[in-house]
């Protein structure tokens, strides 16, 4: 970039693109250069979802699931039996009908999501006929 002075101020310059150089500057006025952010991209992954956030069943007395669901495609899913918790978290995949809950050590629960009007059902695909899943709400 070449500086050239304005008018008989020596101190003030204009500032004046090379030849080479990009235009990653906006100049907001005369006499200053501003460079500006480029945009941040958002990937598909950051994009919000109607399931992200988190999610809560208690399918007997004293046990309670919480499953949290974030927008970069990882979960945490917390068990609570009589006050004694455990957790584990992931990667999922989702699709309008089925969850797929892949825990850091390789294991997963692959399961068939039935949406409704407060939340969704959850069933493992390897379930016995006769098990209800798991009912999740807000």
């Amino acid at each position: 970039m070449a500086n050239k002075p304005v008018g008989d101020k020596p101190q003030s310059t204009i500032v004046e693109p090379d030849e080479d150089a990009d235009d990653a500057a906006d100049t907001a006025d005369d006499t200053t250069a501003v460079k500006t952010a480029p945009a941040r991209q958002v990937s598909a992954t950051e994009v919000s979802s109607p399931m992200s956030g988190s999610w809560k069943a208690n399918p007997a007395k004293g046990i309670q699931i919480e499953l949290t669901l974030r927008n970069d495609k990882t979960f945490t899913w917390k068990f609570t039996a009589n006050g004694k918790a455990q957790n584990f978290s992931g990667k999922y995949e989702l699709s309008e009908t089925s969850l797929v809950l892949t825990r850091e050590d390789g294991e997963s629960m692959d399961g068939a999501l039935e949406r409704n009007a407060n939340g969704f059902k959850f069933r493992m695909k390897d379930a016995e006929a006769e098990d209800p899943g798991l009912t999740f709400s807000r």
